[in-house]
């Protein structure tokens, strides 16, 4: 099973350069059918989620990496893109909310 999670990770990290999401997404998926927890998993689908723009699939699997690796700097990094993009959202949000009610 060890050497399919690696194999999955390389695939999801490969479609993720040649910029597919999808296929990403589902080699991703696969490896954490295997391990739930696996950290660089984690991080390989959340960074699919930041590609498809999924802001709130992306910072649920990396809170859960930092779990397993709270020092881990590329975790910390895309989830500070993340919560920057979640708050861009939820500015635009209350802006939109703002011209229909006011």
């Amino acid at each position: 099973n060890e050497v399919k999670l690696i194999l999955n990770l390389n695939l999801a990290l490969a479609y993720l350069k040649m910029q597919n999401p999808d296929q990403a997404l589902r080699y991703s998926n696969d490896a954490l059918a295997i391990d739930e927890n696996h950290t660089k998993a984690l991080y390989r689908r959340a960074s699919v989620y930041y590609e498809k723009k999924n802001w709130d699939g992306a910072s649920k699997d990396l809170k859960k990496a930092l779990k397993n690796a709270p020092e881990d700097k590329a975790i910390m990094k895309l989830q500070e893109k993340v919560d920057a993009q979640i708050k861009r959202q939820k500015m635009k949000e209350k802006k939109m909310g703002q011209n229909i009610f006011g």
